[in-house]
C-alpha cells in the first residue's frame, strides 16, 4: 500500500519502474514469498499487487481494497496518511 500510494504520489504509473521498485523494497518474508513466486508470469503491477495482497493480508478484503489503492491520487490538499486512513476504515473486516 505505501509503495503504491508513494508512487501515486509521484506520478509512476509505468508499470515496469512500479515493478522494479515493488521488487527492491521486499524484505524478509516477502523476499522468500517472491523467490518461490518467480515462477509464475506477472506482467502487470496489478497483477503482481493482487497476488501479494492474496498471500499477505489477513483481515482486510483485497477485491475492494486493491480498487480504492488503485484509484487514489495525491494532489496538494491531500497528504498520504488520509489516504491510508481512508482505505483503511472502509476495508479492515
Amino acid at each position: 500500500m505505501s509503495l503504491h500510494l508513494w508512487c501515486s504520489s509521484k506520478n509512476i504509473a509505468k508499470d515496469l519502474v512500479r515493478l522494479h521498485l515493488f521488487q527492491i523494497t521486499l524484505t524478509d518474508a516477502t523476499t522468500k514469498w517472491y523467490v518461490i513466486l518467480v515462477t509464475t508470469f506477472h506482467a502487470t503491477f496489478d497483477t503482481i499487487a493482487t497476488s501479494f495482497l492474496s498471500y499477505f493480508q489477513f483481515l482486510i478484503r483485497h477485491d475492494l481494497g486493491l480498487k480504492i489503492l488503485t484509484d487514489f491520487h495525491q494532489n496538494t490538499t491531500t497528504h498520504i496518511v488520509d489516504h491510508i486512513h481512508e482505505w483503511h476504515r472502509r476495508h479492515v473486516l
